[in-house]
């Protein structure tokens, strides 16, 4: 389902060439998806439901075990206004 805007779908075609993705996936926000998505997190075990009696609808979602660990102190984020960092900021860029 490529998008409407033209100018949208050349970019995703040339960052799919230089990067060469297995697949590329455009979201289109229906609960078909969101049912697909959940069942393939849980699949992989990066989604585990919490308990749906006291928190229905509730996930922990964890990053694939080969993702980068991030670690507080030493997270950056950039921002002109201090405040739009949160407050994990350890840096303040202009």
């Amino acid at each position: 389902m490529p998008s409407k805007l033209e100018t949208l779908n050349r970019w995703v075609d040339e960052v799919a060439r230089l990067t060469q993705p297995d697949a590329v996936h455009w979201c289109d926000g229906s609960d078909d998806e969101n049912r697909k998505l959940i069942a393939l997190m849980e699949s992989d075990g990066t989604l585990i439901p919490l308990n749906q009696e006291t928190h229905p609808d509730c996930w922990l979602h964890r990053s694939h075990p080969s993702d980068v660990a991030r670690v507080e102190h030493l997270t950056f984020v950039c921002t002109t206004n201090e405040d739009d960092a949160g407050p994990n900021n350890h840096a303040r860029c202009t």
